[in-house]
């Protein structure tokens, strides 16, 4: 079975989340611009291409402690549309419905 390559991406919703962003990308030699990529409904997003989903993971540890501030997308291989995903974000804690 082989093993599918992921690119990862970010796009930061608010001036603070971008400076973050890029401030951290510039602290691992990982300097990169912004670029407009599609998604598979062909709407466009101006994100920042990451080193690895271990990056991801830092931005959910760091002071962006509101998800709210980016939104995390990823592909298969190197080509094609990026996707939304939603899998790392803490899921909202559900009560018990009373019948």
């Amino acid at each position: 079975m082989e093993d599918k390559e992921y690119q990862w991406f970010v796009e930061p919703k608010t001036d603070h989340a971008n400076e973050a962003i890029s401030r951290s990308l510039a602290a691992i030699n990982e300097v990169h611009e912004s670029v407009a990529m599609k998604d598979n409904d062909g709407a466009p997003h101006a994100v920042y291409q990451l080193p690895g989903y271990g990056f991801i993971t830092r931005l959910y540890k760091s002071s962006l402690k509101s998800t709210t501030d980016f939104n995390v997308y990823c592909r298969e291989g190197h080509y094609g549309p990026i996707r939304l995903w939603t899998l790392g974000e803490k899921k909202k804690n559900k009560k018990n419905k009373k019948k």
